[in-house]
């Protein structure tokens, strides 16, 4: 049981900890929503998520403005490398020791999001069909129709 339940929080943890599509500007026609990645593959679907967002906020009837990737901030993680080898040892030497050592890495490096700006589209920046187009009707070429 134990057991079980640990998984289960280290999956619940996990869930929690990936990010998803999340609003960074919602107004009345238009927002910016940030994603982790531009991607739309399992398990996240990322650009999925944005777009159902949008279609939510705006309707169905959007254009995206802008795209960018958008830098947040260094980010710095620490590595430690701790390696124990077993080597005899000098005062008793038929006794066998551990020796020790461990290494400490330090690296910094950008963390990014990918926004999408839109806006609904309106009338005039609505690409008509064919069939909206008002043609005269057609004549012989004496006024006739």
């Amino acid at each position: 049981m134990l057991k079980s339940s640990g998984f289960l929080l280290l999956l619940l943890l996990t869930g929690c900890a990936s990010t998803s599509a999340r609003s960074i500007l919602r107004e009345k026609d238009t927002g910016i929503v940030a994603i982790p990645e531009n991607t739309d593959a399992f398990p996240d679907y990322h650009r999925s998520q944005a777009m159902r967002m949008i279609r939510d906020h705006v309707g169905p009837d959007y254009e995206i403005v802008r795209e960018e990737e958008y830098v947040l901030g260094p980010v710095v993680t620490n590595e430690t490398n701790f390696v124990r080898k077993p080597s005899l040892g000098w005062l008793i030497p038929w006794r066998w020791t551990d020796e020790a050592t461990s290494t400490i890495t330090n690296k910094t490096h950008n963390q990014t999001e990918y926004r999408l700006q839109y806006q609904k589209r309106t009338d005039a920046a609505r690409i008509p069909s064919a069939i909206e187009f008002d043609l005269p009707p057609l004549s012989d070429g004496i006024g006739r129709p």
